[in-house]
Order: C-alpha cells, then sequence, then structure tokens
C-alpha cells in the first residue's frame, strides 16, 4: 500500500519519468520525466518543479540520468 504524495497535472501528458535517488545516502533527489508539450523536467520530493530543458514538441522520449564525470553528483 502507498500514498500519493502529490501530482502534476502536464498539459499534453508525461513520458517515462525516472526516480533519482543519492547513491551515497540512498535518499530521494528528483523525478526527472519528459513532459510532452515541455521538454524534459525534473521535480523535488514534493513536487516543485526544479527546473526544465526546452525541447521541440512532442517530447516523447525517456531521459537518461547518468554521473558523467564520476564526481558523485
Amino acid at each position: 500500500s502507498f500514498t500519493v504524495a502529490w501530482q502534476f497535472e502536464g498539459g499534453n501528458g508525461f513520458s517515462a519519468p525516472n526516480a533519482l535517488v543519492d547513491p551515497r545516502t540512498g535518499e530521494f533527489v528528483a523525478i526527472v520525466a519528459c513532459e510532452r508539450d515541455v521538454g524534459v523536467v525534473a521535480f523535488d520530493a514534493r513536487g516543485k518543479r526544479l527546473w526544465e530543458y526546452r525541447l521541440e514538441p512532442p517530447a516523447m522520449a525517456a531521459p537518461a540520468v547518468a554521473d558523467i564525470d564520476g564526481d558523485g553528483r
């Protein structure tokens, strides 16, 4: 059983969200997803939009997230 903590209504929906966890602490960091009418967006644990990267609509890919330089951030 689980409880919905928050919801966000995207203009034309979302595709393929990823939940990000800090590998050092195991704590939740963000949810990153493609919002079809916007591009790549990130939300914190409370549902606040942290940032967005605009793409030509429709954005329908699964965002990939990685620590490219290996610094743990």
